[in-house]
């Protein structure tokens, strides 16, 4: 996600591990901003758009995340 700087990320897990925390984090190679929405377009290299294979991973993960938790 180029929104998101490394360093930003690098932190965000720091701060998840230092409070001990069941977390998870997830990358989809070549997908970037906005990839669950489908008006963000189709052009990765604008920094939004749509991810039709990295949209239905991401939903399957929720999903799974939701029945664990309720």
């Amino acid at each position: 996600d180029p929104v998101v700087p490394p360093e930003d990320v690098a932190a965000f897990q720091d701060e998840m591990r230092n409070a001990g925390v069941d977390w998870q984090l997830h990358s989809y190679g070549g997908a970037v901003h906005s990839f669950t929405i489908e008006g963000a377009g189709n052009d990765p290299s604008s920094g939004s758009a749509y991810d039709e294979r990295a949209h239905k991973r991401s939903w399957r993960l929720l999903m799974d995340f939701l029945r664990e938790t309720v």
